[in-house]
């Protein structure tokens, strides 16, 4: 019975199954998916399928043909990835794995990203580098950490892995990030409650708030670290900040992705418009499939 696909996207997918299960190669795949689908061949198939949602939604393929094209820096976040998810720590290899306990995601995280060239992609929009992960000084949270100075502040809820066993380099992670309350620190202690409201709804809108951290734990208004310095004492003379002072953004929800800074995703400066949490986990394999398949096609 002939299978049915309604865009080229689908039988491209449906190929990129027969090619890791029979180990063909990828022109074959591509024939049998169409032959499977009732047409003469792939030529026949993409004459007659619209390409599908997926392309608009893919990074876009960088061109090369190989890894010999690729920076120094490129191939070696490549590599460092590669072998990260491939940690036995992680468990067993496989194409979606999960983990749900805090603590467990503490420590996948740490591991890898202590390991990797990597970037995430955070919620609303925007991405940064990421050096590690610890436990937070706020219970129940963990601390994505991007320098000494600077941290972020996340509620973990599950941590996904999503692997390409035939390109592993273009895994990605995606981190839920679980409600977490605004502090409601407010700049102007004598703000009405109207502009409170508006205020919170605000930072709820960003899924984010930034703060200073005197003390672990103890948060202040943001504006205090622009100003260095915590006030004046009775003598007119500056109050300095604490050593221990520091820029903390916590993330009040959303979804963060991390994937390789060599990846093809990372590549795409149209990826920072935080698309990933409109995407659901399968749509992105798929978008990054499609990407995959245009540079095979390519070559």
């Amino acid at each position: 019975m002939s299978k049915t696909f309604k865009t080229l996207a689908a039988l491209k997918r449906r190929a990129h199954h027969i090619k890791t299960k029979s180990g063909v190669t990828h022109a074959e795949a591509l024939r049998l998916a169409a032959v499977e689908a009732g047409f003469q061949t792939y030529v026949h198939a993409q004459r007659t399928l619209p390409v599908g949602s997926d392309a608009t939604a893919a990074p876009i393929p960088e061109r090369r043909s190989d890894r010999r094209r690729l920076s120094p820096f490129q191939a070696e976040a490549r590599s460092r990835w590669e072998t990260a998810i491939a940690d036995p720590a992680l468990g067993r290899m496989a194409e979606t794995r999960i983990w749900e306990a805090p603590s467990k995601v503490l420590r996948i995280l740490d591991r890898v990203l202590s390991q990797t060239h990597n970037h995430a992609l955070l919620p609303r929009s925007g991405g940064l580098d990421l050096l590690g992960a610890r436990r937070s000084n706020e219970e129940g949270c963990i601390e994505l950490q991007i320098s000494e100075g600077r941290g972020h502040v996340v509620r973990p809820g599950a941590l996904r892995l999503e692997t390409f066993i035939d390109a592993p380099a273009e895994s990605f992670f995606l981190l839920d990030a679980k409600p977490l309350e605004p502090t409601d620190i407010d700049d102007d202690p004598d703000a009405s409650e109207a502009d409170r409201r508006e205020i919170r709804a605000w930072r709820l809108g960003r899924a984010r708030e930034e703060v200073l951290e005197l003390e672990p734990g103890d948060y202040v208004p943001r504006s205090i670290w622009d100003e260095g310095r915590l006030g004046f004492d009775a003598n007119g003379e500056e109050i300095p900040l604490p050593p221990s002072a520091r820029v903390i953004v916590r993330w009040l929800g959303g979804k963060i992705m991390i994937v390789s800074a060599g990846s093809l995703w990372n590549g795409a400066p149209g990826t920072y418009d935080a698309r990933h949490e409109r995407m659901s986990p399968e749509r992105i394999r798929s978008a990054i499939q499609w990407a995959l398949d245009a540079l095979e096609e390519a070559a």
